[in-house]
C-alpha cells in the first residue's frame, strides 16, 4: 500500500495536465498513487489520463459524468487507499520535493496536517516572477494554536486551500468529511469542516507549489452562475462556525467583509462569461440586485481597501452608477485578455486586481 494518495480532479485541462501530472511523478518521494479523475471532460483531457496511466503504474484513473472537482474529489477518495492524501489542482505544479517534505514534517512531528507555502503566477509568466506566499515554519500543538492559524488565514488564504496541504487521511474518514455540491469553494467548505477535528498541524515556510492564477478564459470556466449564491453559503458556515468556536471577533469580521465584497467584484467582471450567459438587460439587472441586496449594502458601509480597481467598482455600486461599472468591467476584461504587459503592470501596482 502506497503512503501518500494525490487525488487529482480532472475537467478540459488538457493544455496545463500533463506538465502537472509530470511534477507528481518527478517527486523525490516516490512512494505514491495517483488518482486522475476525469469528471465529464470534453476536451480529450479524458484520454491523456489513461496515456499517463499506461506510462506510470502508480497512476489510476476513474472516468465519471460531470459532477464539479467537488464530487470528483469525492470519488477519489473512494479509491485512496493510503494513510495520507494531498489534493493538488490539475493545472498547477509542485517543485520535486514537495511530496517528500510534506511527508516527513508530518510523520517526524505526528500532526493531523502539514502546510507548505506556494508561488502565484500567470501561465505565461516565469515562475520566478510569480508572488510568493509563505508561511513561519511553526508546529501549532493544541486546539486553541490550530483554530487561530485558521481564522487568520481564512476564508481567503492558506487556511482555506487544498492543495499546498497533506491531510491524516484517517481524520477525514472517521469523521466523514466530505466535499460539498458547490461548483465554487468546496475546497473552503471542506477545510471549514474539517479544521473541526484538527488537534496539531505543521507550518512549512517553503513555497513547494505552483498555483497558476486565472486567465480570463479559466475565469469564464469556473466561475458559476450562482457564484453570489455560493459566497453567501460560505461566509454564513464560517460565521456559524466562529460562534461555535467563540472567536468572533472584530478582526474576523474585516476579514469576511473583504473576501465578501471582492468576491462580489469577482461576480461583476463574470457577468461577461459566455458560461452566464447575459444580455446587456441581464446585466443591469444583476447589478441592481446586488446593489440592492441588504448584505451587500451592509458590508459596503464598513468596507476597507482593496486596490484601486476594487475600490472603484464597489464605490460605483453603492452610487448604483451601473453604467460606469460595466465599463470599467469591460476594459479590464479587454485588458487581461489581449494587453497582457499593461494588466501586469496596472495589477502590481495597485491598479488592477484579479
Amino acid at each position: 500500500m502506497p503512503e501518500i494518495s494525490a487525488i487529482v480532479p480532472v475537467y478540459n485541462c488538457a493544455s496545463y495536465l500533463e506538465r502537472g501530472v509530470r511534477s507528481i511523478l518527478a517527486q523525490t518521494y516516490r512512494d505514491f498513487e495517483l488518482i486522475l479523475v476525469d469528471d465529464g471532460s470534453t476536451d480529450g483531457s479524458g484520454e491523456l489520463c489513461d496515456r499517463l496511466a499506461s506510462e506510470d503504474t502508480r497512476i489510476k484513473v476513474i472516468h465519471k459524468e460531470n459532477g464539479g472537482a467537488g464530487s470528483a474529489r469525492n470519488a477519489g477518495m473512494v479509491l485512496a487507499s493510503a494513510p495520507y492524501w494531498v489534493f493538488p489542482d490539475s493545472d498547477d505544479w509542485m517543485e520535486p520535493q514537495m511530496l517528500e517534505i510534506l511527508y516527513d514534517s508530518m510523520v517526524s512531528n505526528g500532526v493531523d496536517v502539514a502546510i507548505c507555502g506556494y508561488t502565484a503566477n500567470y501561465h505565461y509568466e516565469k515562475p520566478e516572477l510569480g508572488e510568493q506566499f509563505s508561511l513561519e515554519n511553526r508546529l501549532l500543538k493544541s486546539v486553541q494554536e490550530v483554530r487561530g492559524f485558521f481564522t487568520e488565514y481564512f476564508p481567503d488564504g492558506m487556511a482555506g486551500y487544498l492543495w499546498n496541504k497533506i491531510y491524516k487521511a484517517e481524520l477525514i474518514q472517521q469523521n466523514q468529511v466530505r466535499f460539498t455540491d458547490m461548483r465554487r469553494y468546496q475546497d473552503g467548505m471542506f477545510n471549514l469542516d474539517l479544521f473541526e477535528y484538527i488537534r496539531s498541524a505543521a507550518l512549512i515556510n517553503a513555497c513547494l507549489y505552483h498555483y497558476k492564477l486565472n486567465d480570463v478564459q479559466d475565469v469564464f470556466v469556473k466561475y458559476p452562475v450562482n457564484k453570489f449564491e455560493l459566497i453567501c453559503r460560505l461566509l454564513s458556515a464560517y460565521e456559524s462556525r466562529l460562534a461555535d468556536w467563540g472567536l468572533n471577533h472584530p478582526k474576523q469580521k474585516e476579514r469576511i467583509c473583504s473576501f465578501f465584497l471582492r468576491g462580489i467584484v469577482s461576480c461583476i467582471d463574470s457577468m461577461y462569461s459566455p458560461q452566464w450567459n447575459f444580455d446587456s438587460r441581464r446585466r443591469k439587472s444583476y447589478l441592481r440586485e446586488l446593489a440592492g441586496n441588504q448584505l451587500v449594502k451592509e458590508q459596503l458601509k464598513i468596507r476597507g481597501s482593496y486596490g484601486r480597481y476594487s475600490d472603484s467598482i464597489l464605490n460605483l455600486l453603492s452610487k448604483r452608477h451601473f453604467l460606469l461599472i460595466r465599463c470599467m468591467a469591460l476594459i479590464k476584461l479587454f485588458l487581461k485578455k489581449y494587453m497582457k504587459s499593461i494588466f501586469q503592470k496596472l495589477k502590481h501596482s495597485g491598479g488592477n486586481q484579479g
